[in-house]
């Protein structure tokens, strides 16, 4: 199983490059959010928990999640993406 996340304008040629693929699912109107940390927060417990219960606790709906070492993207409905990046910058000025 795989996430492929593109402009929309892309759709028809991704649609195309995987024509004899059937989606499992087709998330339209989304945005990502990233943040970005140290590698020193690598062995600090509940940094990922951290950035997503500040989701959570704004019942903001994540779509998808994907990380690196030292940053975290969460894909949310466009309609969220200013109250996260609100909620982020709060909960980490």
């Amino acid at each position: 199983e795989i996430t492929i996340v593109i402009q929309k304008r892309l759709s028809s040629k991704i649609k195309q490059a995987f024509e004899d693929q059937t989606p499992k699912y087709i998330v339209d109107n989304a945005g990502s959010l990233s943040v970005q940390f140290s590698e020193k927060y690598i062995k600090t417990p509940n940094v990922i928990f951290a950035i997503l219960s500040t989701f959570a606790s704004k019942r903001l709906n994540i779509v998808e999640v994907a990380s690196t070492l030292t940053e975290l993207t969460v894909i949310l409905k466009e309609d969220d993406l200013n109250m996260g990046l609100q909620q982020l910058r709060k909960r980490f000025p």
